[in-house]
């Protein structure tokens, strides 16, 4: 029980932290519906669960290498700086989005799924994050893969369960949400993938100045 808890504790932390993909989560909550942000989660759940694996059974300890997590925070930067400048589009786009959430206009869901899977796996910081966690229970629970398993479950079982709250509770206040709203929220997710990525930008760029000087 003590791997479920800890577990449950984990995933407890990690649903008070609102980074890009959880404001794209609410985003999409609010443009299309609960049961289609539902699809985004579980491309999120998806990259989650990938990143464990590839950490547990591949590559934990050359991806540990700090040399290489500061390359991962370089590429993952620019990617986050990227998305966010996409965000900010013309008038033309900014009235067709308006219009479009007005028509109440979906996402064909299987591209929702591929959208939070590649957005989850496109940040650096989910990744690093995995390992640096499959590497402390690794050393917890002695290596032991059923109690692994269950301490990933439960982590994963609980950011699963707030995650879906949140998305709930954007698509209980979606009627009160008007176009305008919406054309704003856009750019103010640019904005947080811009900021989130200049740090990264930022932090990788000191330490590979430390590594290399």
């Amino acid at each position: 029980m003590d791997a479920i808890w800890q577990g449950i504790l984990v995933g407890l932390v990690l649903s008070i932290g609102m980074g890009p993909v959880m404001f794209t989560l609410i985003q999409t909550s609010l443009r299309e519906g609960f049961w289609r942000a539902m699809l985004f989660e579980i491309g999120v759940m998806a990259a989650d669960a990938l990143c464990i694996t590839v950490a547990f059974f591949t590559f934990g300890r050359l991806l540990n290498n700090p040399l290489i997590n500061n390359y991962i925070l370089l590429g993952g930067g620019l990617v986050l700086i990227g998305l966010g400048v996409s965000n900010f589009k013309g008038k033309t786009a900014k009235l067709r989005a308006a219009k479009e959430f007005l028509r109440g206009k979906q996402t064909h869901g299987g591209l929702l799924v591929v959208q939070g899977f590649l957005y989850n796996l496109l940040n650096p910081s989910v990744i690093l994050f995995w390992l640096g966690a499959v590497t402390l229970a690794s050393a917890n629970f002695e290596g032991s893969r059923p109690l692994m398993i269950q301490h990933f479950s439960a982590i994963l079982s609980t950011v699963f369960f707030f995650d879906v709250v949140k998305a709930w509770f954007a698509h209980s206040v979606r009627r009160f949400i008007t176009p305008r709203f919406m054309m704003y929220s856009t750019q103010v997710m640019g904005v947080i993938f811009i900021v989130f990525g200049i740090a990264l930008l930022v932090k990788s760029i000191i330490s590979l100045l430390n590594h290399y000087s």
